[in-house]
């Protein structure tokens, strides 16, 4: 399905507590939903308002302890993500009991912004969710990102990025891989991690 759905990007915090697809409960849950914990819930809330029928949660729609099906759908999150209406982002949320909902200071109403790379965008950086491993692949390949923090709520569109010639996609790779590498540690050489 291309648009029909949103993604939520949120941080597990400890993995052993985080509601989960499993093994043991898939029949249960193709059957009915439990109560899920705030992010769960916030995020259904946001995505009906968005206008989405659907909601793609990755550990309630990937089944956690079955190696194959992890595989084949990590396999296939960049489509996921790509091909959603947008990403929710419950990005000041260090875990599923967070929540996308803040009482925020309203400082402008019916007012387009838009942050240079300096400023206020920066602040999404040194957010909890901002700090996991997925999050990169997650933001670069969403069409448009709703950040939910506990000070702002902002509107990432990334629906128009494009190279503006073919002879800057090997270059625009390379610094992508560059900034991987200075932040993982790992040499990348031609393609090739180690």
């Amino acid at each position: 399905p291309h648009g029909s759905y949103v993604t939520l990007s949120h941080c597990w915090g400890n993995a052993a507590t985080v509601f989960k697809l499993e093994k043991a409960n898939k029949e249960s849950l193709l059957k009915e939903l439990p109560p899920l914990a705030k992010t769960f819930e916030e995020a259904i809330i946001a995505a009906k308002e968005l206008g989405a029928r659907y909601i793609w949660i990755d550990c309630i729609c990937i089944i956690q302890d079955d190696k194959a099906d992890w595989e084949r759908e990590a396999s296939l999150m960049a489509n996921v993500y790509r091909n959603a209406m947008c990403n929710i982002s419950a990005t000041a949320s260090s875990d599923s009991t967070g929540g996308l909902f803040y009482n925020r200071e309203e400082i402008f109403t019916g007012i387009s912004l838009s942050y240079p790379e300096t400023g206020e965008k920066l602040l999404l950086i040194r957010e909890e969710l901002e700090v996991a491993g997925w999050v990169l692949q997650e933001r670069l390949l969403s069409p448009r990102i709703v950040h939910f923090t506990n000070r702002q709520l902002a509107w990432e569109c990334n629906e128009h990025i494009a190279l503006t010639f073919r002879s800057d996609l090997l270059p625009a790779l390379s610094g992508i891989a560059k900034y991987l590498q200075e932040i993982s540690g790992a040499t990348y050489l031609t393609g090739i991690w180690k």
